[in-house]
């Protein structure tokens, strides 16, 4: 069922949507907030405050913020300087939605009605686009580059690995495998991704000097570990290592110390197999280096970009000309930084250098986050995002972040559940990490007073047929039980119809439930179901697309001249296919013949093709 979209506070039902503009229809029934006293805090912190908030799952983080936000403009901060940025268009669309009928329903509370500018509120990538897209020339960036999404970015990558197939060939000769095609290009992505994302900052502006970097690092250490294991033996395959050996009751002290000198003998040898296999690893990414580079030089030659490359362009811009910073401090002197745990080590240095220059020379931040939420650590996002952001801003070590931690969306059940889940994460660490710094602390949740306990349902069932009746059975029920009633609505209640969600271990059941729901009225939608492509009308347009491609490709030919579109039976395809066998088999005489490997004589004639041929019907249009 569809909760309060983390809106806490005493608020009945979801916030109204303004339509139009800012001047739009007020709300009949105005709901009326009620903030807690972590909310309050975050609210109410001084306008010129940096503000750094770990808002967990469900605590009314967007309520919060755009609370935060009503507030700094009725302070007297105009909102055209107020700058919001958010990781999805829908995000960005929903805060200033909020924020749109939040003043709206403000003035009407006064009995004013005045336009207002609203908030810039935008994506991390739209918004680093607009820097380059005004000052890109300075640093050598084609204002009219375009975006290039992973699909373009990936086909570029495989026309940028046919030009080095003789140096890919080589390699897979000199006894290390760089794996299939497909593969290395996939390799190149992420490498590029990493370096793009992780890799840019104070001391490293650019991505060619990251490139250097990483080349240099593994060429040191490829060096030290052929120093290592030059008088070693290298085993060819990786040695097999059990548990360490127990002394048993009658075996001497002598025999057990054989033992134990083998086992760590075959330790040494694991240890030796590995140390080489990193180093071989370090001589592969020395070649996908080569193809990173390439790439990234083709990017360039048509004008194109992905977004990492647009944020390391703003990233020069601000850090070469100051001027551009001191432009944008200017316009926007209060920043709000949503979903802060995923930006990238490359994004954070960029905004540290736009927004806080140092401690004169800065906006106002408000960064809100759940270091438990990072969803992109594939792309660069740094697990200490919210402790840099700290040391960045020139807070003190000591400093502890705004916390938001009581939910009113989870039952007593659940929260424990989702606490007992992340406590791991919150024990100290059992060895030190890489990482220079540790993330901020994140507090479990809690539930308000009267939270209900909750309830969990196990029940088990014969056969798969009888746990599908029930899920249907279940799913209707609880629908039933959560949508308003007539009285309720003609009351002033929203329409708002709950929803059902159902998890699975395996896709495989998902259609078998799919057809069962929806045959029982219900509507539904699948998530990750892979069973997509097994779709009969899904197989036709996939064996079109086919044969536009490869007309050689007769299995794809066979299926699309099934459908009901041509009609064709079983015979008639039986009969298509020995004509296209015997097509065949004249063609390859021919070109034996004209190869001079065969007589002349030898050919088939066309007559034996002919008569048939008139047996195959036209297809219909």
């Amino acid at each position: 069922m569809n909760g309060s979209n983390g809106m806490n506070g005493s608020m009945s039902t979801n916030g109204a949507t303004a339509k139009g503009d800012a001047m739009g229809t007020v709300p009949a029934v105005t709901p009326k907030f009620t903030d807690s006293p972590e909310q309050a805090a975050v609210i109410q912190a001084p306008s010129y405050e940096d503000v750094v908030v770990v808002a967990g799952a469900g605590s009314g983080k967007t309520y919060t913020m755009t609370r935060r936000i009503i507030t700094l403009i009725d302070q007297g901060i105009s909102p055209e300087k107020i700058l919001g940025l958010t990781f999805t268009r829908k995000a960005a669309s929903e805060l200033l939605s909020r924020v749109s009928a939040a003043v709206t329903r403000n003035q009407a509370g006064r009995g004013t009605r005045v336009a207002f500018l609203k908030p810039e509120v935008s994506t991390y990538d739209a918004f680093f686009q607009t820097i380059v897209r005004q000052y890109g020339l300075l640093v050598g960036f084609d204002q009219n580059t375009q975006p290039l999404s992973e699909a373009g970015a990936l086909q570029l990558i495989h026309t940028v690995l046919d030009k080095h197939m003789d140096q890919l060939m080589a390699f897979d000769q000199g006894g290390d495998e760089l794996g299939k095609f497909s593969t290395i290009a996939g390799n190149v992505f992420t490498l590029s991704n990493a370096i793009a994302g992780a890799m840019i900052g104070s001391d490293c502006t650019s991505f060619d000097e990251a490139v250097e970097r990483v080349r240099a690092w593994d060429k040191a250490f490829v060096t030290q570990v052929a120093k290592a294991l030059e008088d070693e033996d290298v085993p060819d395959d990786e040695p097999k290592v059990g548990k360490a050996p127990k002394q048993k009751k009658k075996e001497s002290d002598t025999a057990f110390e054989t033992r134990m000198r083998e086992y760590r003998a075959q330790c040494h040898q694991l240890c030796v197999y590995k140390t080489a296999q990193l180093a071989g690893t370090a001589r592969k990414r020395d070649l996908l280096l080569d193809l990173v580079a390439d790439y990234h030089a083709e990017k360039r030659a048509l004008n194109m970009a992905e977004f990492s490359d647009f944020t390391i362009a703003a990233f020069q811009l601000v850090t070469r000309f100051p001027s551009i910073g001191a432009t944008y401090r200017k316009r926007y002197t209060h920043v709000l930084l949503d979903e802060y745990q995923d930006t990238s080590t490359t994004q954070a240095a960029l905004l540290t250098a736009l927004f806080h220059a140092d401690s004169t020379h800065r906006s106002a931040v408000n960064a809100v986050g759940d270091p438990f939420q990072s969803i992109y650590a594939w792309r660069g996002a740094s697990p200490g995002a919210f402790r840099m952001l700290q040391h960045d801003f020139g807070h003190d070590a000591t400093d502890k972040p705004y916390t938001l931690t009581v939910t009113r969306r989870n039952s007593r059940m659940v929260l424990e559940a989702a606490n007992n889940l992340t406590k791991p994460l919150r024990l100290p660490a059992r060895r030190r990490g890489s990482s220079l710094m540790r993330e901020v602390d994140v507090p479990p949740l809690a539930n308000i007073d009267n939270a209900p306990e909750g309830t969990l349902g196990v029940l088990g069932y014969a056969t798969f047929g009888q746990e599908i009746d029930a899920i249907v059975r279940f799913a209707k029920q609880a629908i039933a039980l959560h949508t308003p009633t007539e009285n309720e609505l003609a009351d002033g209640a929203k329409d708002n119809r709950p929803h059902v969600a159902l998890l699975f271990r395996s896709k495989t059941q998902m259609p078998a439930y799919e057809d069962a729901l929806e045959q029982a009225g219900l509507t539904t939608l699948v998530v990750g179901q892979a069973a997509l492509l097994e779709r009969p009308e899904i197989k036709d347009i996939l064996a079109l697309l086919h044969v536009v491609c490869d007309h050689t490709d007769s299995a794809a030919l066979m299926r699309l001249l099934a459908t009901p579109r041509f009609g064709l039976s079983a015979d008639d395809l039986q009969a298509l296919a020995g004509i296209a066998e015997r097509l065949n088999t004249a063609q390859r005489y021919r070109a034996l013949v004209s190869a001079g490997i065969v007589e002349a004589d030898a050919n088939p004639s066309d007559a034996d093709i002919a008569p048939t041929a008139t047996k195959c019907p036209t297809p219909s249009s």
